[in-house]
């Protein structure tokens, strides 16, 4: 068996499918994948193309957590990102107006 998933997009424009199903399997966009048999697989591949990323162990997926919205670039930051966290320490919000 192997771990099948649909590679989650690189930038928000990318177009990449949400789930493929064939053969009675149904696999998702990220997280750890799915285990699937091998003959299965190049079916997957034929419909998903290179969205399709296989592995013989689950995928590592990296969870953050505690982020704040960053109000002027419009997006989520998290603690790991400096900026982020320096300007939050500071003023407590993340808004350069809210200074």
């Amino acid at each position: 068996m192997t771990y099948v998933r649909i590679k989650p997009p690189q930038n928000k424009g990318q177009d990449v499918p949400q789930s493929i199903s064939t053969g009675g399997v149904k696999i998702v966009r990220g997280g750890p994948g799915i285990e699937v048999p091998k003959n299965i697989i190049g079916a997957l591949k034929k419909i998903g193309g290179g969205h399709i990323e296989t592995s013989e162990k689950p995928f590592e997926v990296v969870k953050k957590t505690g982020g704040v919205i960053d109000l002027e670039a419009g997006k989520m930051r998290y603690p790991d990102e400096e900026d982020a966290t320096e300007n939050t320490e500071k003023t407590g919000k993340t808004d350069k107006a809210g200074k």
